[in-house]
């Protein structure tokens, strides 16, 4: 697969370059022509960035977007990550990805909405609610 520069200028506000390399390595993308690497480099990486003019990622910067990583998630929520990937799964917290393998991103308004909220009360009190919506539920808060 060829990567478009604006998968590059995405990922580059929640993921340094290291990141983005691994990332794009995972998901088979292919470097640009180069005799001598088949595989993302940060090099390919900082030259994509720089002839775009695409920022470096910054950490002030990406506190500022007002997201979340799958990681960050849990330990806000106070749950492990599969747990909150579980309610992201069943669409109880919205959440984006820019490509295959990058960082979850969600919004931490999501993490305080009344569905997410009732959720991670019933696993703390024992009573851990399905998350399938084809299943009625019986509200024992």
């Amino acid at each position: 697969m060829i990567i478009s520069v604006d998968i590059i200028r995405q990922l580059a506000q929640t993921c340094d370059d290291e990141q983005i390399v691994r990332i794009l390595n995972r998901a088979n993308y292919r470097a640009p022509k180069s005799a001598t690497h088949l595989s993302w480099t940060k090099t390919h990486v900082e030259q994509i960035r720089h002839q775009h003019n695409i920022p470096e990622f910054s950490q002030e910067n990406y506190n500022l977007l007002g997201i979340v990583n799958l990681h960050q998630a849990s330990e806000i929520l106070g749950v492990s990550m599969k747990t909150v990937l579980q309610l992201i799964h069943a669409d109880i917290i919205k959440a984006t990805q820019v490509i295959k393998y990058a960082p979850w991103q969600i919004e931490k308004t999501q993490l305080s909405r009344p569905e997410v909220i009732r959720y991670i009360r019933s696993i703390r009190k024992g009573r851990k609610k399905s998350l399938d919506k084809s299943q009625n539920q019986l509200d024992l808060t």
